[in-house]
């Protein structure tokens, strides 16, 4: 899925600065999106605990972390007549699209899908929702399906890569016949766990060997910008306004958003965290001041900073570089 905050492009130079004495043990990223950095972490033989405050997200992240492989789908085979997890993908791409109110709401009246796209996933997620209700699937089965639900919608959105606006005209991608494909687990050790709770909660939730805080740096609201994935998640029919068709319901938030807030909360992350190893993501033009970072990360151990570059988001056909710094604390 095409997300903003992912941090595909900095992940090597992310291992590359951790001590060469951490090549194991329990990594934490709190702040953890569609689950890229932590996946990444479980892919090199951690066990990666995750959190986000958005439902969604929550999703992706127990759908690639919390999972080690897809899961057996016993009772859903079993009340469908079918032996194999990818005649499920098979079964709901040859559902009849169901044109309602999510294609009036986002075809019709906004153009995020085109008609038949918009009907084909409404047909998903009536289906999906409804084999949850009967009991059909456990809780991880089903996070699975919304997830891969989502990322399977995003490969036909005719967006810019984010849910804040539609296009104008619809795209090539957006004229692709939507097809749902089940995302695939990473592999790796058990005991990795997925939390849908605030990042203070899962940087204290046990001693972590590396403490890997990326929270967002300006005022950006990600769950404005992601609100129709959230509503997916959600199963909810909302009442929609405004040109983009933003839900009426209370949008999750973050003190990392506030400039009044942030430094207070990131002073309370790392003051109640317990780490051997802590990487602080942030921007030089984040709304905690250097300055007042490295003041707050002093008492804790041997600190330093690196820049890094990687790729920035964009809403053009290429994309832009942009400099990270990595906070580094050795607390051990």
């Amino acid at each position: 899925m095409r997300y903003f905050g992912s941090k595909v492009s900095t992940l090597n130079s992310i291992l590359n600065i951790m001590p060469p004495s951490i090549k194991s043990g329990y990594f934490c990223d709190p702040f953890g999106g569609i689950g890229v950095v932590g996946s990444f972490f479980k892919s090199k033989g951690f066990r990666v605990y995750t959190g986000d405050i958005l439902t969604f997200a929550h999703y992706f992240q127990a759908s690639r972390i919390s999972l080690s492989k897809t899961p057996p789908f016993k009772n859903l085979l079993s009340s469908l007549n079918l032996k194999y997890n990818i005649e499920i993908e098979s079964y709901l791409n040859s559902l009849q699209p169901t044109y309602g109110w999510f294609t009036k709401e986002y075809s019709s009246d906004r153009m995020f899908f085109t008609k038949d796209n918009a009907g084909r996933i409404h047909s998903c997620m009536d289906t999906i929702h409804s084999w949850n209700v009967l009991q059909l699937l456990n809780d991880l089965e089903y996070k699975l399906l919304i997830a891969s639900l989502i990322n399977s919608a995003d490969k036909v959105a005719n967006t810019a890569g984010t849910y804040y606006a539609y296009l104008k005209q619809f795209n090539r991608r957006s004229l692709k016949r939507f097809d749902f494909s089940l995302i695939n687990p990473e592999p790796g050790l058990s005991g990795c766990k997925s939390f849908l709770d605030d990042a203070q909660v899962v940087a204290t939730k046990r001693h972590y060997d590396v403490l890997y805080l990326d929270p967002p740096y300006n005022e950006r609201n990600y769950s404005r910008y992601y609100h129709l994935p959230e509503t997916m998640a959600l199963g909810q029919k909302p009442q929609l306004s405004g040109k983009s068709g933003m839900p009426q319901r209370p949008f999750p938030v973050t003190r990392f958003n506030s400039p009044s807030l942030a430094e207070k909360a990131f002073q309370d992350i790392i003051n109640k965290a317990s780490f051997n190893f802590l990487i602080f993501h942030y921007s030089g033009e984040g709304l905690i001041p250097h300055e007042m970072i490295m003041s707050l990360l002093s008492p804790l151990g041997e600190s330093e900073v690196v820049e890094i570059s990687g790729k920035g988001y964009t809403n053009k056909s290429t994309s832009r570089s942009t400099k990270h710094l990595l906070y580094v604390v050795k607390n051990a």
